[in-house]
């Protein structure tokens, strides 16, 4: 079990070794990480061709940015057909990253279902987008000669697993399906000490739309939310 411990920017960083031939920062800090992938994005793409697939794309990412910007959070990359995004602690507290993210995604999943609803008017094909969040410490590494930046760390793995175990979960009548973890229920004071920090939680459309509407911070009872643990191993 991994703790979940404080923000770090130890000075032992200095000693890591540079790639390439830029100037290579190295920052600690625990995050909150988002993944985002579209669903059967393989047969949206034989299916639309490679013109309309771009454009379906581009409107899943450029929603996703707007919204992760408006809440403080960061793009780190397009993954070809999702997102990578996090909210880091050296910007804010272990606390704030949490529930910015959560903020983030009770907004988004509204914007997905509106954007899903357009489409079907349209006549045009949509799909389900599924969405994880995680928090633990990682490593952001940043070369800025060669303007390029990635994260490092087993939590960034776990992440995207989370991410991942929406496959195993009933999606029917849902545009947008979110899995976070223990660690970013505690990191946001809504959850139990009871929850590990790597059990996953669904969140379902009528959980998202109520913490939408009030204070994020206010506690959340194990019993409002319906717990899915997976089997995604470390």
């Amino acid at each position: 079990m991994h703790p979940i411990t404080a923000y770090t920017n130890s000075q032992t960083d200095r000693a890591l070794p540079s790639f390439g031939m830029g100037d290579t920062k190295f920052q600690r800090a625990i995050a909150t990480i988002m993944f985002t992938d579209v669903e059967d994005s393989t047969g949206l793409a034989n299916a639309l061709g490679l013109v309309e697939t771009t454009r379906f794309m581009i409107e899943h990412f450029t929603l996703t940015r707007q919204v992760v910007m408006a809440h403080g959070g960061i793009v780190q990359n397009f993954t070809g057909d999702g997102v990578l995004a996090l909210w880091p602690g050296s910007e804010m507290t272990p606390s704030e990253t949490a529930l910015k993210a959560l903020a983030a995604v009770a907004e988004l999943v509204p914007e997905i279902s509106l954007g899903n609803a357009w489409k079907r008017s349209m006549g045009s094909l949509s799909r389900r987008i599924r969405i994880g969040l995680h928090s633990g410490e990682v490593m952001f590494i940043n070369d800025r000669q060669w303007d390029f930046s990635f994260l490092v760390g087993s939590e960034v793995n776990f992440a995207r697993r989370v991410e991942q175990a929406g496959k195993r979960e009933n999606g029917a009548g849902v545009d947008a399906l979110v899995m976070v973890s223990g660690a970013t229920l505690h990191l946001a004071g809504l959850a139990t000490a009871s929850i590990d920090p790597y059990e996953l939680v669904r969140l379902t459309p009528a959980e998202l739309a109520h913490r939408q509407s009030v204070d994020w911070r206010r506690p959340c009872s194990r019993s409002r939310i319906i717990m899915a643990r997976a089997n995604v191993g470390l």
